[in-house]
């Protein structure tokens, strides 16, 4: 019974606290693009602190106008588009500020795989924002 408690305390634990350096540093930076995306920039400069300036800059280069326009841009030429194209497409109009885009794209991606619960997720995510 105590080899028991001692097991669920130990896996509590490592669930809280990642042993990983490598594994603390991807949450950290998971949180930080997170907070950017939410626009909370008060907190984006706490944790910003604590992360790699490199990873910071590449972050922004990727979500700069002209990177996503190019990127969409080159998204949409392709003749043959799978499911992750056309969330990609989603993605992107959706950060360009084109929502009705962003959700028509978001439907095909679900339309091609509605098995994959990402899709589904962005999909319906995509189609609430529609309804408000």
């Amino acid at each position: 019974m105590v080899s028991g408690l001692f097991f669920l305390l130990a896996v509590a634990i490592i669930r809280l606290y990642p042993l990983s350096k490598g594994e603390r540093y991807y949450k950290r930076l998971q949180k930080w693009y997170n907070l950017v995306e939410m626009g909370r920039w008060e907190e984006v400069k706490v944790e910003e602190r604590f992360l790699d300036r490199k990873a910071i800059d590449s972050f922004a280069k990727k979500n700069e106008l002209s990177e996503l326009q190019n990127s969409l841009a080159k998204v949409s030429s392709k003749k043959e588009k799978t499911a992750d194209d056309w969330a990609e497409i989603a993605m992107l109009s959706y950060k360009l500020g084109e929502y009705q885009k962003a959700s028509e794209a978001a439907l095909k991606a679900h339309e091609m795989d509605p098995v994959r619960e990402d899709l589904s997720q962005l999909y319906f995510t995509f189609h609430s924002i529609q309804k408000n």
